[in-house]
């Protein structure tokens, strides 16, 4: 019975992401090119590579919210594809590239770190959700 509760909460808190996903779409979608399409991307689009990563890491391991989190990760992909149909219009924004590069660094680093404490892969490359090759040694290829 605990389990099932569980399950239902777990599904009931994708629902919720969904909808949280909705109106931040929308308020992405009514934010003015410029400056403050900038700030906003700033903030969100390090967001939504990270929740993107966090979801497949979810959606793997709980198959029974697995259309919940198909929902999550096709909303994701939208609100990027708008996001780079906007930078793509408004050559003057900047994103954060820093930020986002920080997200595969630190990703990398622990992704590495794992497979020297755990001593496998010798040698071998292993891939960050992100898709960044990462070999043993610590070299990174796109």
């Amino acid at each position: 019975m605990e389990a099932v509760n569980k399950q239902k909460e777990e599904k009931d808190a994708a629902v919720a992401e969904i909808s949280s996903l909705g109106r931040v779409s929308h308020k992405l979608a009514m934010t003015d090119a410029g400056d403050p399409l900038e700030k906003v991307l700033g903030v969100l689009l390090p967001r939504l590579l990270l929740r993107i990563g966090n979801n497949h890491a979810r959606n793997t391991a709980n198959s029974f919210a697995k259309a919940e989190y198909d929902k999550i990760h096709a909303k994701l992909v939208e609100m990027i594809s708008h996001a780079m149909k906007r930078v793509r219009a408004d050559q003057q924004c900047q994103l954060p590239c820093s930020a986002i590069l920080g997200l595969l660094y630190d990703g990398a680093s622990k992704v590495s770190w794992q497979c020297d404490e755990i001593g496998k892969n010798e040698g071998r490359s292993i891939y960050h959700e992100f898709g960044i090759g990462i070999s043993h040694t610590g070299s990174a290829s796109v």
